[in-house]
């Protein structure tokens, strides 16, 4: 995604979940497939889906240790700084 080539980065993403429910890889609620939603933010931040990106975040929050300011300063999402909604985002809790 960073290098511009989004409709790969996309498809790619994709090809991600797909794999994840073909082999049976969920979530703790037993639905959703269980890939690396930081990831899959940054994708989305890169094709320009910011607010897609940061709702993928909230996803991730209670599903880890993590915390909104530990995600600011996470590199895979620094395509999302100065965007309206994640700078909202990182400043709560």
């Amino acid at each position: 995604a960073s290098t511009g080539r989004m409709s790969e980065a996309r498809a790619e993403s994709e090809r991600a979940v797909e794999a994840a429910r073909r082999f049976k890889q969920f979530g703790k609620d037993g639905v959703t497939p269980n890939i690396d939603r930081r990831i899959r933010a940054g994708i989305l931040g890169y094709a320009g889906e910011f607010d897609a990106a940061v709702a993928e975040l909230r996803r991730f929050l209670p599903e880890s240790s993590w915390t909104p300011r530990g995600l600011y300063l996470e590199p895979k999402l620094l395509v999302l700084r100065g965007r309206p909604a994640f700078e909202a985002f990182a400043k709560e809790n």
